[in-house]
């Protein structure tokens, strides 16, 4: 069941979420996990990570242009990556024209995420 916040946050389209980069090069992006709140539109994602988890504090948004997601094999994050990202989210691939990027997302969100950016 979402929270009060994740519902507020779902009817403006936006969500909590995380992203890193897995292969290729996304600005704004690492190869380490990446936590903000992500505005969703059809093929595209305005991404605005916080520092230290802090929600006030703020990085400069990032625009991620969508070419794809595939959702079709989530995984739950695992070792190491359970310090960075919740084992609660599901992290599924995202394609952007530079970049293959991982997006963590919590599992009730998933399919109503994946529907926002790519509603075929």
């Amino acid at each position: 069941m979402p929270t009060r916040r994740a519902t507020r946050y779902a009817e403006r389209g936006q969500l909590e979420c995380g992203f890193r980069v897995l292969q290729g090069h996304q600005d704004g992006l690492t190869t380490g996990w990446r936590h903000g709140l992500a505005t969703l539109a059809v093929d595209h994602i305005t991404f605005v990570a916080t520092i230290g988890g802090v929600r006030f504090l703020k990085r400069q948004p990032i625009h991620l242009t969508v070419e794809g997601v595939n959702a079709d094999t989530p995984r739950q994050p695992s070792g190491r990556e359970i310090i960075s990202a919740s084992p609660v989210t599901r992290v599924i691939q995202l394609r952007t024209p530079t970049a293959v990027l991982e997006w963590a997302i919590l599992a009730d969100q998933v399919t109503w995420a994946v529907h926002q950016v790519n509603p075929e």
